[in-house]
């Protein structure tokens, strides 16, 4: 008797601005989106459940999510939404209110079984800041939530990574004090995998005895912002990392492992030239 795999699509840092205008003055994130909803579409086995890693728009506006709503319309997958540094938590809830799981308070963490697998989202955005944290209370939720299916394999999904990449600027962003949260997912072994966004780029690392991924943010574009060419120009697996690597601190080592690509705008966008 065959399994039926579980897949789980991971996409993030959408930075969506309001319909016509570019991010950065240059980049057509709507665009871009909108050929990611159909690689997502066409994708075979289909995927069970697409989780969006936050900055889901750029300035946290209503008109921005608006955009991001009427977009995500044409995605035929169920698809569920994280805050990230870029967006404002009561404008989010404001702009999807069937999603529930949105629940008003101060944070927006949430937990879903998809076949087998269970989903455990961390809200790591803190307003008006680019870095994240996560406090107590959520770090009680999620061990309390990690201890209640102990042998139910997981993913831990949260916008900041909890761990330096070597790019200066990018490492004084991250999730701070991630020692606190490290502790609790090294107890529970069931954590397959940590995912994240927030850099624009891909990355692999160990972190807290499993594997931590970060969601590449990449755009297809003709030239002059513009996105056009097909669904195929979209692909997982680009970074840029700084030659020599910028350890985050002296003596710190790297384990991290990166497709390198060269980013030419100010967003940190990989562009792929049609």
């Amino acid at each position: 008797m065959s399994v039926q795999p579980t897949v789980i699509a991971q996409i993030s840092d959408l930075h969506i601005k309001a319909f016509g205008r570019l991010s950065y003055k240059q980049v057509d994130t709507h665009a871009a989106l909108l050929q990611v909803i159909d690689t997502l579409n066409a994708l075979q086995p289909r995927p069970d459940v697409v989780v969006i890693t936050g900055d889901l728009v750029d300035f946290g506006r209503p008109e921005e999510y608006q955009t991001l709503r009427e977009a995500l319309q044409r995605l035929q997958l169920p698809f569920y939404l994280m805050a990230g540094n870029h967006d404002d938590r009561e404008a989010l809830r404001a702009a999807f209110p069937d999603h529930t799981y949105l629940q008003a308070g101060p944070t927006l963490n949430w937990q879903l079984s998809v076949g087998g697998v269970r989903l455990l989202a961390l809200d790591s955005s803190v307003p008006q800041q680019p870095w994240g944290e996560v406090d107590e209370q959520q770090l009680q939720w999620l061990d309390q939530a990690l201890r209640e299916a102990a042998d139910q394999p997981t993913l831990v999904m949260l916008h900041h990574p909890p761990f330096a990449c070597g790019i200066a600027h990018m490492d004084r962003q991250r999730l701070r004090h991630p020692e606190a949260l490290e502790a609790i997912i090294v107890r529970h072994p069931q954590v397959e995998r940590v995912l994240c966004g927030h850099l624009h780029r891909s990355l692999q690392t160990r972190f807290a005895g499993t594997l931590a991924c970060v969601a590449p943010r990449r755009v297809a574009s003709g030239g002059s912002g513009s996105a056009s060419g097909g669904a195929g120009s979209l692909y997982s697996g680009a970074a840029r990392l700084f030659a020599p690597l910028l350890a985050a601190s002296a003596g710190e080592w790297s384990r991290i492992s990166a497709r390198l690509a060269t980013f030419r705008d100010p967003g940190h966008f990989t562009i792929v030239r049609g």
